[in-house]
């Protein structure tokens, strides 16, 4: 049995996260400082740290340094309400990192992920449409992906280049307000050639080609989940 450690100073979120983790089968210690957390490494053998970053006294950044130091063995999962790019910055090397944003079935695929010391596959679902993304995360956060969702946003358009190399699929909308696709799949396809492209679409199949010529598979929304989740599972595996 895994062990983690919880070391986050809101009680609530350590509530959760504990009864969560227990029911998937993992021993669970929870703290709120790293004061207690540095206590417990001492005593206990910790497969795991979900690690906070703001806390009270000494901050996450100066923990990470003395988990490096005197406990190497010991993965890090960085989990804050700060962006992903931000926690990179503060903290490096980490195994992975969390925005509290996310859904905790991202938490949970990321943390399984790190203890297999598996790759996780990262997928880049962009669609206009809210409904559709969050549909679409749960699918395949269910299917133990790492999903991440955005609507066609400028920002995303400006930093598409250097983020794409975090992902291994892309599943990409077509029509959309501010931002078409066939703009997103020229940025991919011109920057990181390697990561995978499933255009979706209203439009019949055949219609997405006459857009998208070249892109790795097609999925028009008409059809069933299962169809795009096995779509995905042949380009990228599971």
């Amino acid at each position: 049995m895994k062990t983690i450690l919880i070391v986050d100073d809101e009680e609530k979120l350590r509530n959760i996260l504990s009864k969560i983790l227990i029911q998937q089968g993992f021993r669970i210690f929870s703290v709120s400082d790293a004061v207690s957390a540095n206590k417990l490494l001492i005593k206990e053998k910790i497969d795991l740290i979900l690690l906070d970053i703001n806390m009270p006294e000494v901050k996450g950044m100066v923990f990470y340094e003395i988990i490096q130091a005197f406990h190497k063995n010991t993965k890090v999962v960085v989990s804050s309400v700060l962006p992903l790019d931000e926690q990179r910055r503060m903290i490096e090397n980490a195994a992975d990192y969390y925005d509290k944003s996310e859904s905790l079935g991202v938490l949970l695929a990321k943390i399984k992920q790190v203890l297999r010391e598996t790759p996780s596959k990262r997928i880049l679902i962009i669609d206009d449409d809210s409904y559709i993304r969050n549909l679409y995360n749960k699918l395949l956060t269910r299917a133990g992906y790492i999903s991440v969702e955005t609507p066609d946003d400028y920002q995303l358009y400006k930093l598409l280049a250097e983020k794409m190399k975090d992902f291994d699929l892309v599943i990409l909308d077509i029509a959309m307000p501010k931002i078409s696709g066939l703009e997103f799949f020229e940025i991919i396809r011109n920057e990181c050639p390697g990561v995978k492209v499933i255009v979706s679409s209203v439009f019949s199949e055949e219609q997405q080609r006459y857009f998208i010529f070249n892109a790795d598979d097609y999925f028009d929304k008409s059809e069933g989940n299962q169809i795009l989740l096995n779509k995905v599972k042949q380009l990228i595996g599971t």
